[in-house]
C-alpha cells in the first residue's frame, strides 16, 4: 500500500512539477526529449549556454551523454496532446520514478523474505522507510539519466533473485548493460564490473571470465542497435 501511495506521489509531483526535480542538469537533458518528440531531433540550444564548444558542427545536438534519457522520455511526449511539453516530460519522469519505485520495494521484499524468513513489523518499517528514501532520491536527481540508470540496476537485481542460473542470465545482463551503456557512462563501468563479480562467485574463474566477456559482447550490441 505505502509504494502504491508513493508511487501516485510521484505521478502528482509529476503533473504538476512541484517540487521541482532534480538539479540544474535537467536542462542539458528534458529540452532535447521535447525537442526530439516535436521533431527538431536530439538537440538542445541551451547546452551552448553551458558548454562551449557543445557541438563543433553547430547543430545543438545532444553530445554531452549517451541519449537513450531523452529518447525514452521523449516517447512519452505528443504534440497531439493538449497538455504542454514540460508537463508531458515531467509526467514522463514521475511515470519512471513510479516504476522504479515499485521494482525498488519488490527487490526490498525479496531480499527481507530471504531464506524462508516471515515479514515481521519491523521488516515493514524499514521497506517503508526505504521506499520513502528511493523516491526522495530519484527526485533528487530528476531529469538526469541517473534516474533511468537506477531502474535498470534495481531490474538487474530482480534477475538475480528470479533466474538463479548464470547462463539465464547473459541475456538479461547484456541487454541491461547495452542499455545502461546507452544511458550513463559511470553506470555503465559499475554494472559490468557488477555482473562479473556475480559470475565469479557462481563459478570458476574461466566461466567467470567467459560469461562476463558474453555479458560485455551482447551489451555491445545492444548499445549499437539503441544508438
Amino acid at each position: 500500500m505505502a509504494t502504491v501511495i508513493l508511487s501516485l506521489v510521484a505521478l502528482v509531483f509529476g503533473y504538476f512539477g512541484y517540487p521541482l526535480a532534480g538539479t540544474n542538469d535537467a536542462i542539458y537533458f528534458m529540452p532535447a526529449a521535447i525537442n526530439l518528440a516535436t521533431g527538431h531531433g536530439l538537440t538542445n540550444p541551451m547546452n551552448k549556454v553551458f558548454v562551449e564548444p557543445s557541438d563543433p558542427t553547430g547543430q545543438d545536438r545532444l553530445l554531452l551523454y549517451p541519449p537513450l534519457f531523452s529518447m525514452l522520455v521523449s516517447w512519452f511526449i505528443s504534440p497531439q496532446s493538449s497538455l504542454p511539453y514540460p508537463r508531458q516530460a515531467f509526467l514522463a519522469l514521475g511515470f519512471l520514478y513510479a516504476l522504479s519505485l515499485i521494482l525498488a520495494a519488490w527487490a526490498f521484499y525479496k531480499v527481507a523474505t530471504m531464506h524462508g524468513l516471515r515479514l515481521g513489523w519491523f521488516s515493514v518499517v524499514f521497506m517503508i522507510l526505504a521506499c520513502v528514501i528511493t523516491l526522495r532520491i530519484s527526485w533528487g536527481s530528476g531529469g538526469r539519466p541517473e534516474t533511468l540508470a537506477r531502474l535498470l540496476v534495481t531490474a538487474g537485481l530482480l534477475g538475480i533473485f528470479y533466474l538463479r542460473d548464470r547462463v539465464q542470465l547473459l541475456g538479461p545482463f547484456g541487454l541491461l548493460l547495452g542499455l545502461m551503456a546507452a544511458t550513463h557512462p559511470g553506470g555503465t563501468l559499475l554494472f559490468a564490473s557488477a555482473a562479473g563479480a556475480f559470475f565469479s562467485l557462481k563459478s570458476g574463474w574461466k566461466h567467470a571470465l567467459r560469461d562476463t566477456a558474453l555479458t560485455w559482447i551482447l551489451g555491445g550490441a545492444v548499445f549499437i542497435l539503441v544508438v
